[in-house]
């Protein structure tokens, strides 16, 4: 319960700077998930076409 009062209390700009640099965390992330599945995707296909 302190946890979230603290939370309440914590200033607007500070958590939406975490927002932020969440969010890019997030897209860099998929960004490498993404450019792994093609890459698993073109590797598949490959040995398909053999």
């Amino acid at each position: 319960m302190q946890n979230q009062a603290g939370g309440y209390l914590m200033p607007q700009a500070k958590s939406t700077i975490m927002d932020v640099v969440l969010r890019k965390v997030t897209e860099v992330g998929l960004d490498i998930l993404e450019d792994r599945v093609r890459e698993q995707i073109s590797s598949l296909a490959k040995k398909n076409a053999k």
